[in-house]
């Protein structure tokens, strides 16, 4: 019996879909009138893991059918506290590229799974660190330290950057593929224009003294500096969801809130509605909930693709402040 693992290796290396192509080729066995079918598999250029699913949309819409895509997060999960299971592992092991954000925010979880793949040569590439680093923004909630917002895909235009990055990391290990890398990625590109120019029309319609934002995780900040918000402040003080604010923090909050006459909170998907509804209530503020900034939603929502999730959070932030 073949292992459910190895199933599932077999399943990411051999699909039989999606430019996967099965070729029956019929050959003489001595009359010519007998013929056996050869199975012949094309399997793809290369394997490639991700740190977020994010990430696997980029890489799947760059590569294409000559490569296939295996994500650590799971959908609807903080990226921040991923705990890679054996399985995991075993996946990340079998193949040729591991892609991350960096920037610090796998930090808790990428050290063991590279202790632990069987590939000891495997090293991340770290998106986010090549994009300018006089570009990036600091990271809310970290006074002891710079540390840079890593969250910079809630901003298509640096997104581009990164695409184009993927582009060239899967050429230098497929080189015969490169064109089809290359060409995927301005293909796409048009599309994350297409995605920043609907941004900026959608979002015009808004007042400037009202685009004013209140979140319960600091992952906003790139799509608010490029479109024009102004973040209030957040409810958890640190990059991760689960760093919960002291008494003190809260009512420096509230406090905000009241003096800003902010009428809508908002509430990304990966973390807990449970404070954000408590300072609604106690604030008198709409708590709007069902933002997607960490990861994808599920198939069938609308926001399961990158483009899709960042048209569902700006309908659901002009929706509510319109």
């Amino acid at each position: 019996m073949i292992p459910s693992i190895t199933k599932q290796l077999l399943a990411n290396r051999y699909r039989i879909s999606g430019g996967f192509t099965l070729a029956f080729l019929l050959c003489a066995c001595g009359d010519s009138s007998a013929t056996e079918p050869l199975i012949q598999v094309q399997r793809p250029a290369m394997n490639v893991a991700t740190s977020t699913n994010i990430i696997k949309d980029w890489t799947q819409q760059v590569g294409g059918d000559r490569v296939t895509v295996f994500s650590v997060q799971p959908l609807g999960s903080d990226p921040h506290h991923i705990q890679p299971s054996a399985q995991d592992i075993a996946l990340v092991s079998q193949t040729d590229l591991l892609l991350t954000v960096g920037l610090g925010l796998e930090a808790e979880w990428i050290d063991k799974v590279l202790r632990n793949v069987v590939n000891g040569s495997l090293a991340p590439a770290r998106l986010g660190e090549t994009i300018d680093p006089s570009t990036l923004l600091e990271g809310v909630g970290h006074e002891d330290h710079a540390v840079y917002d890593p969250h910079f895909w809630l901003d298509p235009v640096k997104t581009k950057i990164v695409v184009s990055e993927i582009a060239r990391l899967l050429s230098s290990l497929d080189p015969d593929g490169s064109e089809t890398y290359h060409n995927n990625a301005a293909n796409y590109m048009l599309q994350l224009d297409e995605l920043h120019q609907w941004t900026e029309e959608r979002v015009s319609i808004i007042p400037n003294n009202q685009r004013l934002l209140v979140t319960s995780h600091g992952s906003l900040q790139y799509l608010a500096h490029r479109y024009g918000f102004e973040i209030i402040d957040t409810i958890f003080t640190g990059l991760a969801s689960e760093d919960e604010p002291s008494a003190l923090e809260l009512t420096r909050l509230t406090n905000a809130i009241r003096n800003s006459n902010i009428s809508t909170i908002f509430a990304e998907g990966t973390t807990s509605p449970k404070l954000a509804t408590a300072i609604a209530n106690e604030t008198g503020a709409k708590l709007i909930t069902g933002l997607y900034t960490d990861s994808l939603g599920l198939a069938g929502q609308g926001a399961d693709t990158y483009i899709g999730m960042m048209k569902t959070n700006i309908n659901i932030i002009v929706g509510a402040l319109e």
